[in-house]
């Protein structure tokens, strides 16, 4: 008798680069520790404008070598694509057309990402990606709550409370949210391994406990 697993991976798993690359990525689209560390302000720098670039590199790159199936996805394409288009043409009644026009850029770079997410980690690759990479924030989270309280501890109107890696606890709140259910989902296909989806749960769970 098949194991769940087994009827769930259609196909292997991207290649080690390609995941960590992907995970990287989803980690900053987070908005993880590049805000707290080089904008503690919340105000817009120049070195938050440059990190993007290597980013945008990336993606481009990876779409190239996957285009095959980022093509079967051409319905969310055409959605993005129309959806990018209503957004472009805002500029021109914006009071701000330079910060719109940057923004078009970056919501349609992080919507290419996310529908090359969606092709490529078929199946049980995408909760072990998301699990995978919100374990590691939830870490980091917890040793800046203990040993960078100034950034990983709220030191204003919610003194006291954790927010890890992010500007504020909401936003940690909400990526750990999905990172437990992207790893109550691996547990559920695959009971075997379940070191590694029951303990990001429980860190999961105390991350939230602390906000």
């Amino acid at each position: 008798m098949s194991h769940a697993a087994d009827r769930l991976e259609p196909e292997p798993a991207p290649p080690w680069w390609e995941q960590l690359g992907a995970g990287l990525i989803i980690a900053l689209l987070t908005g993880a520790v590049i805000g707290p560390v080089f904008a503690p302000t919340q105000a817009e720098t120049p070195i938050l404008r440059l990190i993007w670039l290597p980013v945008y590199a990336w993606t481009i790159i990876v779409v190239g070598l996957r285009i095959k199936k980022i093509g079967s996805a051409w319905p969310a394409l055409i959605a993005l694509l129309m959806l990018v288009g209503l957004t472009f043409v805002s500029k021109y009644w914006s009071i701000d057309p330079a910060t719109t026009a940057r923004r078009v850029l970056a919501m349609a770079m992080s919507g290419i990402f996310a529908v090359y997410i969606g092709a490529v980690f078929r199946g049980p690759h995408l909760p072990r990606l998301l699990m995978h990479t919100g374990l590691l924030l939830g870490v980091g989270s917890l040793l800046f709550v203990f040993l960078l309280p100034r950034i990983g501890v709220h030191q204003d109107v919610n003194a006291g409370l954790w927010r890890g890696l992010w500007y504020e606890k909401n936003q940690m709140g909400i990526v750990v949210t999905a990172c437990a259910v992207a790893a109550a989902a691996c547990l559920a296909a695959d009971m075997r391994r379940w070191l590694i989806p029951l303990g990001t749960v429980g860190l999961c769970t105390l991350l939230v406990l602390g906000t």
